[in-house]
Order: C-alpha cells, then sequence, then structure tokens
C-alpha cells in the first residue's frame, strides 16, 4: 500500500471521516486531504503526526514503506493495557492450539 493509499484507509476505515472531517481536525483545506490521497502531495510532518495520533497508530506506518500498521500504546489506561495484553495472549495461545492441531 502506498502512502496515498494509507492517509486514504486510515481516513475512511481507522476514523471514519470524510474528507472534509479530516481537513477540519488537521486545519487544513479538502484539497489537501485529496490531493495527499491522490498522491499529488504530502502532509507535512506535524500532520502525519496528528494523524497517527488520531488513529492511535506509530507514525513509521505512514512514513516507512511495506511497515505494518502497529498500534500506539502512548496515552493508554492500565485498565486498557491490561485488555490488550489479555487479547494478544488469548489469539497467541489460539494460534498455538491451531498450529499443533497441523502439525
Amino acid at each position: 500500500m502506498d502512502f496515498a493509499d494509507k492517509i486514504k484507509f486510515l481516513r475512511e476505515k481507522i476514523l471514519d471521516m470524510t474528507q472534509v472531517e479530516l481537513a477540519k481536525r488537521l486545519c487544513v483545506s479538502r484539497t489537501s486531504v485529496h490531493n495527499w490521497e491522490n498522491g499529488v502531495s504530502k502532509p507535512s510532518t506535524e500532520n502525519i503526526k496528528t494523524i497517527s495520533l488520531l488513529c492511535g497508530i506509530s507514525t513509521d506506518y505512514l512514513i516507512k514503506k511495506n511497515h505494518p500498521l502497529e498500534i500506539s500504546l502512548y496515552n493508554i489506561d492500565d485498565q486498557a493495557y491490561k485488555i490488550l495484553k489479555d487479547l494478544i495472549n488469548y489469539f497467541g495461545e489460539r494460534n498455538e492450539n491451531v498450529e499443533n492441531y497441523e502439525k
């Protein structure tokens, strides 16, 4: 997925916003968002940071080619951290069970 596709994916699937709504949150024009999503231009470093914070992801996903989508644990409370840890453990154990079953 190229940079433009990532911006559109995050706006539509993660933020569930229109171009106008995202533009307002970033204090830019709708045309700027449109241009980012069509590969005409790229957002400033500050806007990349803000998009990452809004989505709860690392900036690496946007900046680096072929970098996986990772959630950011910045500003997460202890309860949410425990829930995430439990989910990761659950799916890790489930994946091990599937792998053992396939052997």
